[in-house]
C-alpha cells in the first residue's frame, strides 16, 4: 500500500500528550494565513486545543508568510507533527516526499517537486532557524478527548506519507478489517489524519478515521472553505458532516477564510504558469471535485451540509 522509506515508518506514543475536551486537528494548512487566522479565531471562541498534523506549508513560498505562521505557533505553544513537506525540508531535500500512488500522472508529480524546491531555497536562505524546529518534531502524536485515544499523524497509521486512508483505500472492506484491529490492538478510538488532499471518514466497529482533506484549500464542488477535524465531548453547531463514537463527537468543521485575500496573496507568491498556479490556483478560486456526501465512506455519518 506504501512505497515510503523506513524513515516515514510510525511508532505512536504509549500515552496521551495531554487531555482536552474539545481538539482541532489541523491537516494541510500548505501555508495559507489566512486560514492560519481563522482556526485560531474559531479555537479562541471555543477554547479548543489545537494540533497541526502536518503540511503547515506549502504555499508560503516567501519569508514573511512562512516566518509568520511558525511565530504564531511557538506564541501559543501549540503542538504541531511533521507532514511530508517539513520532514523533507529538515533532511533538505528537494523531493515533496509526498510518495503518490502510481495513478498519479507525472506533471502533478514533477510540480509538487518544483514546489518543494523552492520552499528548500527559501527555508536555507532565509529561514534557516526552522530546520533544526523541523528535525525535533514528532511524526504522530496521541491525545486524550474526553477518555477517548486520539491517534493523530499525517498520512496513515503506518507512515507519514501513507495513502492508506484516502477514499479508494479507506472503501475496501480488506482495509477495513485492518484498521478495526489496529483500533483494538492499540486501544485507539480515533485516527486523525490527512495528506491526500481529499477528505475522507469511516466510523467502524472499533474506532473511527478521519481525514480532513485541507484545511488551507477547498474540498468539495463550489465550496471554497477549508476542512479541520474536530472531536470533543460536545458537538458544534458548524459541523458540516459528524460522527460519535462512544462519548465523543468526530466532525468536520468548515475553515471560512478570505478567499479573495488569499488569492491576492496567492498570486504575488505564484505567477501564471508556476507550479503551484497550474496545481492548484482553479481550485482555490472555484472549488475542488466532488460534493460532500462522497467524503462520508462508510458508518453513520449526519451531514449537515448540502
Amino acid at each position: 500500500m506504501s512505497s515510503c522509506p523506513l524513515s516515514y515508518a510510525l511508532n505512536f506514543p504509549s500515552g496521551p500528550k495531554f487531555q482536552s475536551s474539545c481538539l482541532y486537528v489541523v491537516g494541510g494548512l500548505y501555508g495559507n494565513v489566512f486560514a492560519l487566522k481563522e482556526i485560531l479565531a474559531m479555537a479562541d471562541t471555543e477554547s479548543a486545543d489545537v494540533v497541526f498534523n502536518g503540511d503547515i506549508h506549502w504555499f508560503d513560498a516567501e519569508a514573511n508568510s512562512f516566518c509568520q505562521i511558525e511565530r504564531e505557533i511557538a506564541k501559543r505553544g501549540l503542538t504541531a507533527i511533521n507532514g511530508n513537506v517539513e520532514f523533507e525540508l529538515a533532511s533538505g531535500q528537494n523531493g515533496c516526499g509526498c510518495f503518490y500512488p502510481s495513478c498519479t500522472d507525472a506533471g502533478t508529480i514533477n510540480r509538487s517537486n518544483l514546489i518543494h524546491s523552492r520552499l528548500n531555497h527559501l527555508v536555507n536562505d532565509e529561514c534557516k532557524q526552522f530546520i533544526e524546529i523541523f528535525k525535533k518534531r514528532a511524526k504522530c502524536e496521541l491525545v486524550s478527548v474526553g477518555g477517548a485515544n486520539v491517534a493523530i499523524t499525517h498520512g496513515d497509521e503506518k507512515f507519514l506519507a501513507g495513502w492508506g486512508c484516502s477514499r479508494e483505500n479507506l472503501s475496501q472492506k480488506a482495509r477495513q478489517d485492518e484498521l478495526n484491529l489496529w483500533f483494538k490492538k492499540h486501544k485507539f478510538d480515533v485516527l486523525a489524519c490527512t495528506h491526500t488532499c481529499a477528505p475522507a471518514a469511516i466510523a467502524l466497529e472499533n474506532g473511527v478515521v478521519i481525514n480532513n482533506g485541507a484545511a488551507g484549500m477547498s474540498n468539495f464542488a463550489s465550496e471554497l472553505y477549508g476542512l479541520i477535524t474536530r472531536i470533543a465531548i460536545t458537538p458544534s453547531k458548524e459541523a458540516i458532516y459528524r460522527a460519535k463514537h462512544g462519548e465523543i463527537y468526530i466532525e468536520a468543521l468548515p475553515v471560512r477564510y478570505d478567499t479573495a485575500k488569499f488569492l491576492e496573496w496567492f498570486d504575488q507568491i505564484w505567477q501564471a504558469q508556476s507550479p503551484a498556479e497550474v496545481s492548484y490556483r482553479g481550485r482555490i478560486a472555484n472549488g475542488s471535485e466532488g460534493e460532500i456526501k462522497e467524503a462520508i465512506v462508510g458508518g453513520f455519518w449526519q451531514i449537515y451540509a448540502k
